[in-house]
């Protein structure tokens, strides 16, 4: 179990290039016991894996931030209204992933519950096609300033110079991608949630 859950914080440590963020993330999702005998090795794994990817990819990873300003005491209020808003789509999307999930548990057959998910998503990605796939080139796309790319090869919405349709666009994909995931995932889609939480 301590070399599953070295390969999980390198492969985490390594695709977010943060390694401390891979050995949270593996002793939180795989309960490991926090004591030197797991975290020397998990923190020896993290380490490895942003190292294997500065040396592969030469320190290319899958979310590209630059930091442009530094902290500002008068942007506390936005940090609360955000920690306000993801705290309240959390909830959402957990509850929504156990509502989808109950619900598809109806269905014992697997050709039938893939079936129904299948229609669903291919339904919601042929109106919002940012849906598909896991979302890092949406979220590159966002950080990078490029907000219209949200609405490329959308049937729906063709007025791409609008501000507020952007904004409305950019809130319903934090909604329906909870949707979108849950779908997936209780189908019997392989994959995980750390990717989709991130784009929401």
């Amino acid at each position: 179990s301590l070399l599953l859950a070295c390969g999980a914080a390198g492969a985490m440590a390594s695709s977010l290039n943060a390694p401390i963020t891979g050995l949270i993330f593996t002793l939180e999702v795989l309960m490991l016991d926090m004591t030197t005998f797991s975290i020397l090795p998990l923190l020896a794994a993290s380490i490895s894996g942003v190292i294997m990817n500065k040396l592969v990819y030469g320190g290319d990873f899958l979310i590209k931030v630059d930091i442009v300003s530094g902290y500002q005491i008068s942007d506390v209020p936005f940090y609360i209204v955000l920690g306000l808003a993801t705290g309240f789509i959390s909830i959402y999307f957990e509850r929504v992933f156990w509502f989808i999930e109950e619900k598809m548990k109806q269905y014992s057959n697997i050709y039938t519950r893939f079936a129904i998910a299948s229609f669903i998503l291919g339904l919601m990605i042929f109106f919002v096609p940012v849906l598909f796939g896991e979302g890092y080139d949406t979220i590159n796309n966002l950080l990078s300033g490029d907000y219209r790319s949200i609405l490329d090869h959308s049937p729906t919405f063709m007025d791409r110079e609008n501000i507020v349709v952007i904004i409305l666009m950019l809130i319903g994909l934090a909604f329906v991608k909870v949707i979108a995931t849950s779908l997936t995932l209780a189908a019997g889609g392989v994959g995980g949630v750390v990717a989709p939480s991130i784009f929401t």
